[in-house]
């Protein structure tokens, strides 16, 4: 919970001073899990539903008139392709 509360802080941060701006933030699985909890309104007890693998992407896309976020991509590892994209 603690740490949720901190990402909130952060969350908060970048919703003032980043708007309308694309945002790549990186971290360890528990504290993506936590955050993910947090961007999608989810409770922190659902955050082992979320799947991920080393180097993963998430993609998300902030709601209108809301803070949540929706999922577009989930556990996302393209880019670890020799072809890319």
């Amino acid at each position: 919970v603690q740490l949720q509360q901190r990402q909130l802080q952060g969350l908060q941060y970048l919703l003032q001073n980043f708007e309308n701006k694309r945002v790549l933030i990186c971290m360890h699985g528990r504290a993506l899990r936590s955050f993910l909890c947090l961007l999608t309104g989810q409770p922190l007890a659902n955050m082992d539903t979320f799947e991920h693998t080393n180097t993963c992407l998430y993609i998300l896309r902030k709601q209108l008139h809301t803070n949540l976020f929706e999922i577009i991509e989930s556990n996302q590892t393209k880019h670890l392709n020799a072809t890319g994209y």
